[in-house]
């Protein structure tokens, strides 16, 4: 009997032990759970400014493409309005223009496939 009267403050005293742990341990159970659910909230923030941006960022991109299109295509157009007679018109190669200027003035012409391509480069320019 004595010892079981030495033994029961030692098993009381490591009953009230193992009873601390496991309320610390359901302590620290919410807090990290808290935390967890912290951590879970502003990650979905952060998907939601993300998506935005990346919205917004496609939608910057657009404009930008379309501008440059714009902007490739505003040298062309300027010519069509300055000549629009032969801004559509596909100009001969000048082989072909210096062998028909041949056969309508013979061979006695003096022109040069140079002067001919001179010639095309001038028109294509205006």
């Amino acid at each position: 009997m004595t010892a079981d009267r030495e033994e029961a403050p030692q098993l009381a005293t490591m009953q009230a032990e193992k009873e601390a742990q496991e309320l610390a341990a359901t302590e620290n159970t919410r807090y990290y759970a808290g935390v967890m659910n912290e951590a879970g909230a502003k990650i979905g923030r952060i998907e939601k400014e993300l998506e935005v941006t990346n919205n917004q960022l496609a939608e910057r991109d657009a404009e930008l493409a379309a501008v440059t299109a714009d902007r490739e295509e505003a040298p062309q157009l300027a010519a069509q309005e300055q000549n629009p007679a032969t801004a559509n018109k596909e100009l001969p190669e000048a082989a072909n223009v210096l062998k028909d200027l041949r056969k309508a003035l013979g061979k006695k012409s003096t022109a040069s496939l140079a002067d001919v391509e001179k010639i095309l480069e001038i028109l294509e320019e205006s």
